[in-house]
C-alpha cells in the first residue's frame, strides 16, 4: 500500500473489486478513467472506502514532453509513448494481480462461461479459438466469466475467472454479422513508432455475465481448435493427453513445482475432459450444450 500524501495531479480516482483483489486506480485525467470504467464494466465496481490491495497512479504527460507512467504500489512498472498501449498494458497489470492472487487453485490460460449454474472451462493457447467460441456460447444462452483466465479451486474444484474484455480478433469480426446485443465492440489503434495496428475489445452487456462473487461447479474441461476446414466434432480425450494439455495452458506452474502433475491428473480424474474441432460454430454450441 501507498502511504504518501496525493499529489493534486492524482485527483481522479477510480476503484474495482476484482474477484479476491481491490483495486484503487489515481489519475491525472478524468478521460483516461472513464475510458477505463468502460473496459472494465464486468468487474464489480465499489465506491465504498477500502483499504486497496493494489493502488495504481496513472500519469499523463501533458504539452508532449516526457512518457505516460504507470505506477503500481509507488514503483514505475510501465511507461509508453501512447495513450491506448497504456491502457491495454493497465488491463494486463490488472489481470497479473488476479493470478498472484490465489495460493490454492490452478490458473489456466481459459475461457469460462456458465449455464444453470453450471461452468465450462475452455482451455488453450492463443489463436486457438477461445474468444470466437465464447462469443458463439453468449449468443446461445452462455453466461460469461472469461474469455482468458480460468482459477480452479484445488479442493472443491470449483471454478471462478477472470472478467477481462474479450480480445476479438478481425477474422473473428467477420464470422458474426453483429456482435450486439451481447456484445459492445470498441476499436484502438496502438502506435509503434510509424506503425500502429488496431486490436478491438469487446464489452459483455450485464444480461449475460455470470454472478462475479461466487465460484461454480465445472461441468467439463473442452479443449478447443477452431479450423476453417474439417469437420466440427467432440471427443473424448485420455487422461494422459489431458494432463499434458491442461499442464500446458497452465499459468502458476512455479506454484507447484515437483506436484504440478499431480495436480492436473487430480483434476481430470475428477472433471471430463474433451477435445473439439470446430468449423461450424453454431454446431459446436449444440454439442456444448449437449454436455450441460
Amino acid at each position: 500500500m501507498v502511504s504518501e500524501k496525493l499529489s493534486s495531479d492524482y485527483k481522479f480516482f477510480y476503484t474495482k473489486n476484482v474477484p479476491s483483489l481491490f483495486i484503487k486506480v489515481f489519475s491525472n485525467s478524468y478521460d483516461f478513467l472513464d475510458r477505463l470504467r468502460k473496459l472494465t464494466s464486468g468487474l464489480q465496481f465499489n465506491s465504498k472506502e477500502h483499504v486497496a490491495d493494489v493502488e495504481y497512479r496513472v500519469y499523463l504527460r501533458r504539452n508532449g514532453y516526457g512518457k505516460h507512467l504507470i505506477k503500481k504500489n509507488g514503483s514505475i512498472v510501465y511507461k509508453a509513448n501512447d495513450r491506448n498501449d497504456l491502457l491495454i498494458n493497465l488491463l494486463v497489470c490488472f489481470q497479473n494481480d488476479f493470478i498472484q492472487t490465489f495460493d490454492d487453485h490452478l490458473i489456466l490460460h481459459s475461457a469460462l462461461v456458465i449455464r444453470n449454474g453450471i461452468a465450462l472451462v475452455l482451455p488453450g493457447p492463443r489463436k486457438s479459438g477461445k474468444s470466437t467460441l465464447v462469443i458463439s456460447l453468449l449468443k446461445h444462452g452462455f453466461k460469461y466469466y472469461s474469455d482468458d483466465i480460468t482459477a480452479i479451486n484445488l479442493k472443491s474444484l470449483r471454478a471462478t475467472g477472470f472478467p477481462r474484455a474479450i480480445m476479438i480478433r478481425d477474422n473473428t469480426l467477420s464470422l458474426f454479422p453483429s456482435l450486439k446485443p451481447e456484445i459492445t465492440c470498441y476499436g484502438y489503434k496502438l502506435y509503434n513508432g510509424h506503425k500502429s495496428k488496431k486490436i478491438h475489445l469487446g464489452i459483455p452487456s450485464k444480461k449475460v455475465l455470470a454472478p462475479l462473487n461466487k465460484s461454480f461447479p465445472i461441468s467439463s474441461i473442452i479443449f478447443p481448435k477452431y479450423s476453417s476446414n474439417g469437420n466440427t466434432f467432440i471427443s473424448d480425450i485420455k487422461n494422459s493427453s489431458a494432463v499434458l494439455n491442461l499442464m500446458g495452458c497452465t499459468l502458476n506452474q512455479n506454484r507447484f513445482v515437483d506436484s504440478g502433475f499431480k495436480t492436473a491428473a487430480s483434476i481430470v480424474r475428477n472433471i471430463k475432459c474433451y477435445s473439439l474441432q470446430i468449423k461450424d460454430l453454431s454446431k459446436a454450441c449444440e454439442i456444448i450444450n449437449g454436455l450441460i
